[in-house]
C-alpha cells in the first residue's frame, strides 16, 4: 500500500507538517477531501472477480454508526461522491498488479489518528478474506477550506 504522502499533502495543504517529510513519511489529510493511494497485489487484479475493501478505523472500539469506522468496497463507479457523510472509494486505474484508488473521508469524520486495513477476496470464495494492515497511522485534520463544514461556516462569520 502506498498513500502518496507528499503528493496528498500538497493537495490537502499539509505539506509543512514535519511528519510528512519523515522517513517513512506519515500521511496527514483533511477530512472530506479526496486523496489517492495505490495497492499492489501478488497477481494481476481481475475486476470481474476480485473484491477489495478498505476498512478505516478510529479509536479503541470503531463503530460505523458512531462514524469511527468506514468500510467501503473499491468500485469503478462515480456514485461514491454523492454522500459526503460516508467514506467514498473508487478505482481510478488498473495496471497489471497495481490498483490506483481515490478515497474521500466524510466531511464530519472524527479528527485524529486513523488506521487502515485492506481486505481482499474473490467472488464465490468461501474462506475468510485476506487482511493487510497499513503499517502507519493516518492523521485526519479539520478542513477549513471545505464548503459546508462547521469550521468553514464559523470562518465566514468571523
Amino acid at each position: 500500500m502506498y498513500l502518496y504522502e507528499k503528493e496528498n499533502a500538497e493537495a490537502h495543504r499539509t505539506f509543512n507538517f514535519e511528519i510528512v517529510h519523515q522517513d517513512p513519511a506519515i500521511p496527514v489529510l483533511r477530512r472530506g477531501q479526496t486523496f489517492h493511494m495505490a495497492l499492489r497485489f501478488n497477481r494481476e487484479y481481475v475486476d470481474e472477480t476480485d473484491i477489495v475493501r478498505l476498512l478505516f478505523s478510529f479509536g479503541p472500539n470503531p463503530n460505523v454508526l458512531r462514524g469511527t469506522r468506514g468500510v467501503n468496497t473499491i468500485t469503478n463507479r462515480e456514485a461514491y461522491l454523492t454522500d459526503l457523510e460516508a467514506w467514498g472509494v473508487r478505482m481510478v486505474g488498473v495496471h497489471g498488479v497495481d490498483l490506483s484508488v481515490e478515497v474521500r473521508s466524510p466531511i464530519d469524520s472524527p479528527v485524529g489518528v486513523w488506521q487502515l486495513n485492506v481486505e481482499t477476496t474473490t467472488l464465490g470464495r468461501r474462506k475468510s478474506p485476506n487482511t493487510y494492515s497499513y503499517d502507519k497511522d493516518i492523521y485526519l485534520l479539520f478542513n477549513p477550506w471545505l464548503k459546508g463544514t462547521q469550521l468553514n461556516a464559523i470562518n465566514k462569520n468571523v
